[in-house]
């Protein structure tokens, strides 16, 4: 009889024994019992060959366990990592807005025109605009141009619909590696790759830059895609993540899978060798937002394959698979540590003052991985 098929999952790092047990082996050479959740979630998430390479340093090398310890134990790391990720989302960013928008019509229709009319009449009479309306960022031609060519490029691949739902309105073209992040000072980007850089091996972090480190930085068709304004929203929030699953020898086709995830709370630290969890069969976000197939008429739920198609894998590529994968990890990362729904002031706030001995709010919902074999946290 053939065995039953196992479902997917949407963590199947936590699935593995062994990577309890190195978590185990590096918590009591170490002797570090809790860390933020952010590095928690980065920790059990991470490579697994490299975090088992590590652990074997660090148990053979006495002189290096601080620096180890210290890597961890320092909150301020993750937490401006996850603040970098989350620049994705449109909500209360307006740069990323204005920027993710589809291009505006080159000739203002008559109704257009009029409206703009009666705006600069309303303005006239003495009423300031609001505050919160910043000026629209001003760009050289040339890189306005690039930036024209990327997006169209992916509008035209994507025929101008959500990748995910089929919709064709409202959409917005959308960065998987945000564009805000690719436009930080180059010091501040450094910064988020040594910080991935403890938990990912070098080749990987190389893969992951390669199509966003060139001329044109996040302004590459390989960057973009085309959502649906909620899938974007939701996406940008950490609600949902893609899972890159395969890629075509011809590059014409690529799969993913659809993965809802969970809105956590945040905590300051959780223990270092109990697994976090994430669900696999949710069918709505956590505040009951659903999506819907447009062609098919079928919802949409956790681990439903989407495919993505080319018909010129040069004119038109598909979206970087390796830059969909770090967007996998980072997003459950941003999920799982309860960072979405908190403002940067709340975010610093939270993890201010953070240090392994004081005692702060542990997550209890966490429960040990039932097939680890249980090692005693150091004293």
């Amino acid at each position: 009889m053939a065995s039953a098929a196992v479902p997917p999952s949407a963590a199947p790092e936590f699935a593995s024994e062994e990577r309890s047990l190195l978590i185990q082996r590096f918590s009591k050479a170490v002797g570090l019992n809790y860390v933020d959740s952010a590095s928690h979630a980065m920790l059990w998430l991470s490579d697994l060959d490299f975090l088992r390479k590590r652990v074997e340093i660090i148990e053979s090398a006495e002189e290096i366990r601080p620096m180890a310890k210290a890597s961890l134990n320092n909150v301020q790391p993750s937490k401006d990592a996850i603040k970098a990720w989350l620049a994705r989302r449109s909500k209360g960013n307006d740069s990323t807005r204005i920027e993710e928008q589809p291009g505006e019509p080159t000739e203002p229709t008559p109704t257009h025109v009029a409206s703009q009319k009666t705006s600069r009449k309303r303005k006239s009479k003495g009423k300031s605009s609001s505050p919160r309306k910043l000026p629209r960022p001003t760009m050289s031609g040339s890189r306005s141009k690039r930036l024209k060519s990327a997006k169209d490029t992916a509008s035209e691949r994507d025929n101008g619909c959500c990748v995910i739902t089929k919709m064709g309105e409202p959409i917005q073209i959308c960065h998987i590696y945000p564009y805000p992040l690719g436009a930080k000072a180059k010091s501040e980007r450094e910064s988020f790759w040594s910080h991935l850089e403890i938990f990912w091996p070098p080749e990987t972090i190389a893969r992951w830059k390669k199509d966003i480190m060139g001329p044109d930085n996040t302004e590459v068709p390989q960057n973009l895609l085309c959502l649906s304004t909620i899938v974007h929203e939701l996406w940008g929030s950490a609600r949902l993540a893609f899972e890159p699953i395969e890629m075509s020898e011809d590059k014409t086709s690529l799969t993913m899978r659809f993965w809802w995830l969970p809105r956590r709370e945040p905590f300051k630290q959780v223990p270092l060798v109990v697994a976090p969890s994430l669900p696999s069969d949710l069918k709505a976000s956590s505040l009951n937002a659903k999506l819907w197939n447009c062609d098919t008429d079928e919802p949409i739920y956790s681990g439903q394959l989407v495919t993505m198609t080319t018909d010129d894998p040069e004119a038109r590529p598909l979206p970087s698979f390796d830059l969909l994968h770090i967007q996998w990890v980072l997003n459950r990362v941003a999920a799982m540590c309860g960072a979405t729904d908190v403002t940067d002031e709340e975010l610093e706030d939270y993890f201010e003052g953070f240090s392994e001995s004081e005692d702060m709010p542990v997550d209890r919902s966490l429960r040990p991985h039932a097939n680890a074999t249980s090692i005693s946290p150091s004293t």
